[in-house]
């Protein structure tokens, strides 16, 4: 099937290991904006925020691929592409939404659709969660520096936009604590444009936290274009090293 995301997306190199799962997340963040997110039938283990169910690593798929890369002394890898947000840009504008906020739930309700990004470490376990919340950097103007902000991913992009915020004009602090196991992180850079981004690490192996970047956008051959990063785990995320 011809992914629409062949006239959307620029950059990105088809031999990357998983190619396919990117595609189709910015494919579903340009055209659709209120999937439906549950995923049914996953058990519960533990009360927390959202649910996830413990796998069986003994039937699961990747588990050779877990155990040879979770102990590395960086099991992630990171990649830059740019991506094609003409359409995504005007919507926005039209709805005079925030852009900034508008991204950071496009991009996770999107990342929210493909399981791997749902892949979590709970208590050593592998662990699949049924839905990933947001958490996101946003600058305060008196101080010139950041503050992480959490807010439940809402289904109506409208809704998400206001609680989004409401939520970071309303918190005083840089950091709230320890981010939760069940968040996505964002982290909007709007001034600049990059072709690579790197993290900070703690040292936590069974961190396997997906982080998105994007910066700022600019025109190229009359469409709208901007830098994306996406970091993910080799250990629990991808399924080859090269698609299907």
């Amino acid at each position: 099937m011809k992914s629409l995301m062949h006239t959307e997306i620029r950059g990105l190199p088809h031999s990357l290991f998983f190619a396919d799962d990117v595609l189709i997340l910015f494919n579903t963040m340009l055209y659709k904006h209120s999937a439906k997110l549950a995923c049914k039938n996953l058990k519960e283990i533990k009360q927390m925020s959202n649910q996830y169910k413990i796998i069986d690593e003994k039937k699961w798929k990747r588990a050779t691929h877990c155990m040879v890369f979770r102990n590395c002394v960086e099991p992630s890898f990171c990649v830059t592409f740019e991506a094609d947000i003409t359409n995504f840009r005007r919507m926005v504008k039209a709805k005079k939404l925030s852009f900034t906020l508008a991204m950071v739930h496009a991009v996770c309700t999107c990342a929210n659709e493909i399981e791997a990004f749902r892949y979590r470490f709970v208590n050593g376990h592998v662990a699949l969660f049924d839905k990933i919340d947001t958490a996101f950097t946003y600058l305060n103007k008196e101080t010139e520096l950041f503050k992480v902000v959490n807010v439940p991913l809402l289904d109506d992009l409208a809704e998400y936009c206001a609680l989004a915020s409401k939520t970071a004009a309303a918190q005083k602090a840089y950091f709230t604590g320890p981010l939760g196991n069940d968040i996505f992180q964002c982290s909007p850079m709007p001034w600049v444009a990059f072709t690579h981004v790197s993290h900070t690490i703690s040292g936590k192996k069974d961190n396997a936290t997906p982080l998105f970047d994007w910066g700022k956008y600019h025109e190229n051959d009359g469409r709208i274009v901007i830098p994306i990063s996406v970091q993910a785990s080799l250990v629990a995320a991808f399924r080859g090293i090269l698609p299907a």
